[in-house]
This record gives C-alpha cells, structure tokens and sequence, in this order.
C-alpha cells in the first residue's frame, strides 16, 4: 500500500490555465481521507501555492509541503518554514555576477520577504506577478546590495529557450559541481543549494515517517522532477513529460489537461 504521493504543480497538476481540475481535487481528497499523505512537491515559492493548497483541503490539514524545488519544507496549515538549504552573501552574489556575465535575465526569490527580486522586469517575472501572483521588486542595484544578512531560496536565469540552451552550455563546471543547476521550464534555469533536490526532500520527508521508498508515489513531467521520479517506488511520469522522464518512470499517465494525476491516484491508491 502507497503511503506518501508526492505531486509536482506546473505541468502536472495544474492544466495550461494553470488550474486543478475538479476531478483532480476530488481525488485528492478521497486520498488524503484514506490516510495518505499528498505533499505538493513544486518548484514555486510557498506563496504562489497557498490558494492551491485551500482548494484541495491541504491548508486545514497538519501536511508538509516541499517547495523551490526541494529547498524548503513548510506546513501546509500554518506555512511555517521548518527547514530551508539557502544560498547566502557571497555565494548569492557569485550566482547574480555569473548571470549577468552570460547575458541572462535574473529573478532571485528573497528568503526573509517570500517576494522576488529582478534588476529588470522580464517575461518571467511578469508571469509570476500577473498569472501567479507573486509580489516582484524591481531592484537595478541589487548585486551591489548584496550582504552577508542576503538571503535566497534559489536563483532563476531566464531567456527564451534557444538563448537558454547556450546560457546552460556556459555554466562553468565549478558552478555544476558546487549548486544544483536544473532547466525547470524551457524558459527557466534554476540555481540552489547543492544538497537540494525533489527526489532528496521526499527521501528526507518519508524517513520523519518512517515510510520507505518502496510506499512512494511520485508524479511530475520535467528535468526537475527526475530525482524524486528515480526515487520513488513508483515513479510516475505525465502524459505531456519530458522524454526523459517517460524513460525512468515506472508508469506514465495521461496529460495535465486530462486529469492525469486523478487518472493515476484512481488507479494506484484508491
């Protein structure tokens, strides 16, 4: 029996609208009154899922979610942060200075505010500020404020995807040996901590359970969904994932705009 389901959002969860379907909050909720933890697992900031985690009932539960891509753990009921992998002062600075240098577009996600910071407005912060909401502050100066008290959740470099291929292919190796770097979104390329990853915070997740490996389900569709994908005792690719993905999955499930995850909790816990 799966104990533990660990639900990636953009892509999966959420159709193209950016919205769960009824069928998928209903199956949900029949999961978690059968007695199975539903853990959001997502590369969003914790305030660009708390009306999520309202509609499927998360948010009067005492459940755990895991966001910025495996850098922190919150409590869905009071979302408390009980455990963050931070990037800090100099090693911030080296992210944004590296950034600028290979002509990207940053977003740094401030941990003491929740709110991201850009030196210039961009497609993906306009995004995050009209569609998901998220508070942007546009700060020119930033890299020069950066202190030893600067703190950050992860750093974004963002351009359209041709450009972006390039920008990845120039990451120096010191930088890929050092931090986590991930293609989350074709637009999108993400910096943390080195220790994080989805697949490492539901390892760490399960183990405060005491559930194995082997009682895991874990459901996205992208680059930063393999970790927690190989995981899993079962790994459950979406319809619409990555070729990658499908290939590591154990199982793969219809499209986000088709109710996939409903299709799949339907199938293996209820």
């Amino acid at each position: 029996m799966y104990k533990l389901i660990a639900i990636d959002m953009d892509g999966t969860l959420l159709n193209s609208n950016g919205k769960i379907s009824d069928e998928n909050i209903f199956a949900i909720k029949r999961a978690l009154d059968k007695g199975v933890k539903v853990v959001f697992t997502t590369g969003r900031g914790i305030k660009a899922i708390t009306n999520f985690l309202k509609e499927v009932g998360l948010s009067e539960r005492d459940e755990y979610a895991i966001t910025n891509n495996g850098v922190a753990l919150y409590k869905t009921n009071n979302l408390k942060c009980l455990k963050a992998n931070l990037l800090c002062g100099d090693e911030l600075k080296k992210l944004v200075d590296l950034g600028i240098a290979l002509n990207a577009k940053i977003l740094v996600y401030d941990y003491k505010t929740e709110e991201t910071i850009v030196l210039e407005e961009n497609e993906f912060s306009a995004f995050e500020r009209d569609h998901i909401g998220m508070i942007v502050h546009i700060k020119p100066n930033f890299p020069n404020e950066i202190n030893n008290e600067t703190k950050a959740f992860k750093i974004i470099y963002t351009e359209e995807p041709s450009k972006l291929d390039i920008i990845q292919k120039n990451i120096p190796d010191y930088i890929r040996e050092n931090y986590t770097v991930v293609r989350s979104l074709p637009i999108c390329l993400e910096l943390f901590h080195k220790a994080s990853n989805k697949g490492n915070a539901i390892r760490d997740l399960s183990n405060i359970f005491g559930i194995s490996k082997e009682e895991v389900i874990c459901i996205g569709d992208q680059q930063n969904d393999i970790e927690m994908i190989e995981y899993a005792g079962l790994g459950i690719a979406m319809g619409n994932a990555i070729d990658k993905l499908k290939e590591i999955a154990n199982y793969v499930t219809d499209t986000n705009d088709n109710h996939g995850v409903a299709k799949a909790i339907n199938k293996f816990i209820l």
